[in-house]
């Protein structure tokens, strides 16, 4: 792997601790902005190398999302999360952000290196693959609303009897239970299964083949929980804007991952430290990709009597298929 840097010197020496002798340094972000596509290609940038790249575009009389980079792109950041968030909007080449503190925690070795080795091999990386091979933990389908309660007391139970920080099984706990809510609640309407909001006294039931799945578990280090929907309505736009409650969510996180197959679900995962609970240096992953199945929902309904539920069904269509 020959990883393409457009940042300072400091943190080049810093990524040269990680990545031993396989980091060379591209002189200009001209050089960068000339490279050609290389398979081993993972491009650095920070602050500054991404106000060249925004001034090497304007040179070069095309918008900075037009930009074509020869590589996948890491952005380190020095400050806190908002300022990295305000990177995104305007570079759509841009859905990978650490923290440069965080090439300094031990906790978060393997994580960069798993990101950086993806990355330079072209592969697609699906949101566990972030997590290195200690996984272990629980993976359960849920089919309507009202197991939220239950699950997320076993889950608790699961954490704590892995020594999981009493503080740490509090903040993933919460942030569980408004990925959940989503899932149920606010996913449908995105994906235009329903016209108006759901209201929260109904119970929200999906087909056995299509439910919610939530994976949780931990790495030596890493307490994690991942929540997929299965609508995949998740837009970028509305991702990168910052307002969502998701931003709050990796605020608080070792890192966060977002994957979404438009139409087919959507993967939200959280990871902290098992035995520090304060806010801590961060690393964030985005991923949109067009699938080739669509599910379209239907909500079932039955006038006769008053709803308790929201009782969906779908059908999953190969894109191409009448």
């Amino acid at each position: 792997m020959r990883p393409l840097v457009g940042i300072s010197e400091p943190l080049t020496r810093a990524l040269r601790e990680w990545l031993p002798a396989q980091v060379t340094r591209s002189s200009s972000i001209a050089e960068v902005l000339d490279a050609r596509p290389g398979q081993e290609s993972v491009i650095f940038v920070d602050a500054a190398a991404i106000g060249e790249l925004d001034r090497a575009a304007n040179e070069r009389g095309i918008p900075a999302a037009e930009l074509a980079l020869p590589g996948p792109v890491i952005a380190i950041c020095d400050g806190p999360l908002q300022p990295a968030i305000g990177w995104l909007p305007a570079r759509p080449w841009l859905s990978h952000v650490v923290s440069g503190a965080a090439l300094t925690r031990a906790t978060a070795h393997d994580h960069f290196k798993t990101v950086v080795s993806a990355l330079a091999t072209g592969g697609r990386a699906r949101s566990l693959d972030w997590l290195d091979h200690t996984l272990t933990g629980r993976r359960i389908q849920l089919t309507s609303a009202s197991q939220r309660g239950e699950r997320l007391e076993r889950m608790s139970e699961f954490f704590e009897s892995g020594g999981v920080g009493a503080h740490a099984v509090e903040l993933l706990r919460a942030a569980t239970d408004e990925l959940l809510t989503d899932a149920f609640y606010e996913a449908p309407l995105a994906a235009h299964a329903v016209k108006l909001p759901i209201s929260r006294t109904l119970d929200v039931a999906l087909p056995d083949d299509s439910g919610c799945e939530l994976v949780y578990g931990c790495t030596d280090d890493l307490a994690m929980v991942r929540v997929r929907d299965p609508f995949g309505a998740v837009s970028r736009p509305t991702i990168v804007d910052g307002s969502s409650a998701w931003w709050r969510l990796v605020s608080t996180a070792s890192f966060g991952a977002l994957s979404v197959v438009a139409h087919h679900h959507a993967d939200f995962l959280i990871a902290i430290a098992k035995h520090d609970a304060e806010p801590r240096p961060f690393a964030f992953h985005l991923a949109f990709k067009d699938g080739a199945k669509r599910r379209f929902w239907k909500l079932l309904r039955d006038d006769s009597i008053p709803p308790s539920s929201a009782t969906f069904v779908t059908s999953v269509t190969t894109l191409g298929e009448s």
